[in-house]
């Protein structure tokens, strides 16, 4: 099929003045109502956040961001983005067993950057690897990492995108594995056992485990048609979350607990599982025995996400996050305990509940006071739930007045892997079905409605631009995926084929094609629509939003294109944050009172 606007895939000069000229209209339109949000954004994104914790032998080890991103020892900062140069953020950390060293991973929003390694004492610099370095694994003598080649081959001549294991830039782990496998890899709780999983997609998994210091004892131990993933090495076992139905924990493969209700993580600690379940995309943790008999349950005050932190076999730290709670962290060691809390506001959660097209139950938070001005925010793919989670701009939008609603359709985890796999490849229009259900359930009671997605929900929000642009007043599609025929082409998009169909094969070139954004805009009323993008996302390409935003100016929409110089799809800088949800809020503001 042809394609009139491929030469947008291309950077160069011509396509990036035709993108600056549009952001500059754009940013020029939302000029007067951005910088009257601006105040109350930025005080939101101001608020403390911690991104990621660590356990040590003697304490543990934090990421936190407010303006800016900061790795502390216990109490004391041992390094903050300050130091590594304007609109650098710390994306993650990892230490070793005793808290010497620390490894990590800086870089401009982009998934490629900079790995560093430092004595933590003396803040020496051990090592610095360049790439798209994930997972760390400490060793007496050095370090391992996880390399992901996005535009070369591999050492050994795989092309991209590819994963290996690497140490002092040769592979020790990965030789020969395909393009388009990916690794992850973690140590035990104690250190001493290497776990690795090599994923096909967010479908299949295969995990090796071996002592850490020898990789060529690293053996398969375990292969899975469905998501897996590696929990601890205890008393020569290997324990499994195996997301199969709700989800199961496994020893030396063997079923020892079948959950009843979605297993989303689990840790082992002083003799016990700790597991967060979750019930209609709201957490709870539940203990059981190393036998899988169930004990005593944590259940949060309010609805919200549990993240496991971190754990080694004696004590687990974890957080809480929902909507207006930033973070609050948890701990256990025999008994549960809050550490530490910071709470912006407490809005009111409710939940809701709608038939989609053939009948299925779609649940959906409702946040803040009823109100006729809403936002309905979406994903619905890669196994990912929209359990609650802590957002700068859903507080400034309800301080507006305007009621936020997370739909939690299929293609997620809310419900278990069989949730998933019916928003998958074939199964991918029950999606956009079911948000289209949400979003004619509030359109029924009056409301005017943005529909807002981001990645993956900016296709969702895409494709129901495109079937249905009469539930919408205004649309927000931000780093989106638009182009189902040619998004295996464009940077790391290969990737996805296991969850969106390969558009190699005729039949599932056809399904793409029946809902692809980019090919089914027609001459028709849509209703006013915010793309937004950034130069420096390395993941999905922002031709795909550049593509779309012309089609929609060929036939006559009313398209605002914004364009971030610096940001990636891993995020950007304090400050170009709050330009970019600014312009977003003003633009949501400025739909819903009808004065743009």
């Amino acid at each position: 099929m042809d394609d009139p606007l491929i030469w947008m895939e291309k950077l160069d000069d011509g396509v990036l003045s035709w993108a600056s000229e549009r952001d500059s209209q754009c940013r020029s339109r939302l000029l007067s109502s951005s910088r009257a949000l601006e105040p109350s954004v930025s005080e939101y994104l101001s608020a403390p956040y911690l991104l990621q914790l660590k356990v040590y032998e003697k304490g543990f080890f934090s990421l936190r961001r407010s303006q800016t991103h900061e790795i502390f020892k216990d109490d004391s900062k041992v390094v903050s983005s300050k130091e590594l140069g304007d609109d650098y953020v710390i994306q993650r950390f990892y230490i070793d067993k005793k808290g010497e060293r620390l490894a990590y991973f800086y870089s401009k929003g982009s998934d490629s950057g900079v790995l560093r390694v430092i004595d933590v004492d003396s803040n020496e610099v051990i090592d610095k690897v360049n790439g798209a370095i994930e997972d760390v694994l400490f060793t007496p003598d050095g370090f391992y990492y996880v390399e992901h080649f996005r535009d070369k081959k591999t050492p050994d001549g795989v092309a991209p995108p590819a994963s290996r294991i690497m140490k002092e830039g040769e592979i020790v782990f990965g030789k020969g594995l395909e393009s388009g496998l990916m690794i992850s890899a973690t140590t035990s709780s104690e250190g001493n056992r290497a776990l690795i999983t090599i994923h096909r997609g967010w479908t299949k998994g295969v995990v090796h485990c071996g002592l850490v210091n020898s990789p060529e004892s690293w053996k398969e131990v375990f292969l899975s048609e469905c998501p897996v993933r590696p929990v601890d090495y205890v008393d020569n076992c290997v324990y499994l979350v195996h997301h199969e139905g709700f989800g199961k924990i496994l020893r030396n493969g063997v079923k020892i607990l079948e959950a009843e209700e979605p297993l989303l993580d689990t840790a082992i600690v002083q003799g016990k599982l700790l597991a967060v379940h979750s019930i209609h995309a709201s957490c709870y943790i539940r203990l059981y025995d190393l036998n899988g008999r169930p004990l005593e349950r944590f259940d949060p005050p309010m609805p919200c996400t549990i993240s496991l932190l971190s754990s080694n076999s004696k004590k687990a730290m974890f957080k809480l996050e929902s909507f207006g709670l930033p973070y609050a962290v948890y701990g256990y060691d025999g008994f549960f305990s809050e550490k530490e809390k910071f709470v912006v506001k407490s809005p009111a959660i409710r939940n809701g509940f709608v038939s989609s097209n053939d009948g299925t139950q779609i649940h959906f938070f409702e946040v803040g006071d009823e109100s006729d001005k809403v936002v309905v925010y979406g994903y619905g793919g890669f196994n990912i739930a929209m359990t609650p989670w802590y957002c700068g701009i859903f507080m400034s939008l309800l301080e507006k007045g305007i009621m936020l609603v997370v739909a939690n359709i299929r293609g997620g985890s809310e419900y278990g892997e069989e949730w998933h796999r019916k928003g998958m490849k074939q199964n991918k229009q029950r999606v956009f079905d079911d948000f289209a259900a949400v979003l004619r359930h509030f359109k029924s009671r009056g409301a005017k409605v943005v529909a807002m997605g981001r990645s993956n929900g900016g296709l969702l929000v895409g494709s129901t631009l495109t079937q249905h642009p009469e539930l919408l007043d205004a649309a927000v599609i931000g780093y989106p995926v638009l182009d189902m025929l040619r998004f295996h082409l464009l940077y790391v998009g290969k990737l996805w084929t296991p969850e969106y169909g390969d558009p190699e094969d005729p039949a599932e070139r056809e399904n793409l094609l029946k809902y692809s954004p980019y090919h089914n805009l027609t001459k028709r009323d849509y209703p006013k629509t915010l793309i937004y993008t950034g130069l420096g996302d390395d993941r999905v390409h922002p031709a795909h939003a550049f593509k779309f935003a012309a089609k929609l100016e060929e036939v006559g929409a009313d398209v605002c294109l914004r364009v971030e110089k610096g940001s990636g799809h891993a995020g950007a800088s304090f400050i170009e944050q709050v330009r970019e949800m600014s312009d977003i809020a003003a633009f949501i503001v400025d739909s819903l009172s009808g004065s743009t």
